[in-house]
């Protein structure tokens, strides 16, 4: 009898496990479901506020949400405003990341520019100045997302002249958002102070107010989805 029992039991185990799986799997929402739910129990959030200090943002209507999820296999299930136009800002800095390691291979960024936390904020020039190479791996303790880490992933794409890689970054970017981006370009100035301390990108004008003086002028590239 004991050697009935144990494959009896083992069948029996099975059979309920099996049940519980299909029983899971017919109860599971779908991910339309999961993201109807989501948009549903957030949208009458009021939490936070616009940035202003980027005037295509501060015009946002700050009433707008919506809920986007891309599956690995390409399905897209939307909830909520969606077709609004945006921009982008920042965002770019994922895309031109995921460019060159579409280009040069998932190491590239790692061994270039690094992957790890800075200490600072985002857009500090200090960051630069103080970079330390990561312990074991010699790779320098910056990232990609930001300024300074986006500065550099965007020289990594390759190209045979300044217009040749600027038409492969949007080209990327109109992929990517499936239809032609409009792009707004404005000339940004970064000021610093002397002796050294953070850096922001503030207009010439708050430059002398902070009795600080310009140090160099780069063009920046904002990106809208329009």
């Amino acid at each position: 009898m004991k050697t009935r029992t144990k494959p009896l039991a083992a069948l029996c185990l099975l059979a309920a496990i099996g049940a519980a799986v299909t029983l899971a799997a017919q109860t599971a929402p779908s991910p339309q479901q999961a993201v109807d739910a989501a948009f549903a129990k957030y949208k009458a959030l009021q939490e936070g506020k616009n940035a202003d200090y980027i005037p295509a943002l501060a015009k946002v209507d700050p009433n707008l949400f919506g809920i986007a999820v891309v599956t690995a296999d390409g399905k897209v299930y939307t909830a909520g405003d969606v077709k609004t136009e945006v921009s982008i800002q920042s965002i770019s800095k994922v895309f031109t990341m995921a460019q060159v390691i579409q280009e040069q291979g998932l190491d590239s960024i790692e061994k270039r520019i690094g992957v790890d936390a800075t200490g600072a904020r985002f857009n500090s020039i200090i960051a630069i100045e103080g970079v330390k190479v990561v312990v074991g791996t010699g790779a320098p303790e910056m990232n990609a997302l930001v300024n300074p880490g986006a500065i550099s992933s965007t020289s990594m794409v390759l190209g045979s002249n300044a217009d040749a890689i600027w038409g492969k970054i949007i080209g990327f970017h109109n992929d990517a958002a499936g239809r032609p981006l409009t792009v707004l370009q404005a000339k940004t100035i970064a000021c610093r102070t002397f002796p050294s301390s953070d850096c922001q990108t503030i207009t010439p004008m708050a430059c002398r107010r902070e009795n600080q003086r310009p140090s160099f002028t780069w063009r920046t590239t904002t990106m809208r989805l329009d």
